[in-house]
């Protein structure tokens, strides 16, 4: 019997969050004299970056940064019209269970795991101006994944009782003669 080291690469951890961000598209109220929000759209969600931090109790997050369009549809005196705002996000996804992983190279990755939605738009006044304020709602989902060390035993193999089918390899010395299944 032998001792066979390998180095595997392997996902160690997941993680998701569903959130909701409160968002502000500032309104030119002088030329458009804004009477009431028709509507609400999030477009064009892009993640940017995805980096692994570590928290003071060793809890391993994903930090995801990326940003969204945010687009209202409003009723002025003179029509209709749209506003609309990128609006950047931040935020870090707990991977439960990688804190005690051994891993080495490790890399984070996240992805959108909805298309990005807001909700009812109201107009609000924020530091004098007039602004149409939305909730962006996202949902993001994150792994960690990294390199590991692995160890197997390996027995030498010999030949079974029964002869094997032609063009098919020879079975395991844990293998049972009786119990080779072919399909």
């Amino acid at each position: 019997m032998r001792l066979v080291e390998t180095v595997v690469r392997a996902v160690y951890g997941r993680g998701s969050e569903r959130f909701e961000l409160p968002c502000d598209v500032r309104l030119n109220e002088s030329s458009r004299y804004p009477e009431k929000v028709l509507g609400t759209h999030a477009t064009n969600g892009r993640l940017l970056d995805s980096t692994i931090v570590t928290d003071a109790a060793g809890q391993k997050r994903v930090r995801v940064s990326g940003n969204v369009d945010l687009h209202a549809w409003c009723k002025g005196r003179e029509g209709t019209f749209v506003v609309s705002r990128q609006v950047p996000f931040v935020r870090e996804i707990a991977i439960p269970g990688a804190g005690e992983a051994d891993f080495r190279n490790e890399e984070a990755s996240a992805r959108l795991l909805e298309e990005p939605s807001c909700g009812p738009g109201s107009l609000v006044k924020l530091d004098g101006d007039l602004c149409v304020r939305a909730p962006l709602r996202l949902h993001l989902g994150a792994e960690i994944v990294g390199d590991r060390r692995v160890f197997a035993y390996i027995r030498a193999a010999s030949k079974p009782s029964k002869p094997v089918a032609p063009g098919l390899p020879e079975p395991a010395e844990w293998v049972k003669a009786d119990e080779i299944d072919y399909d």
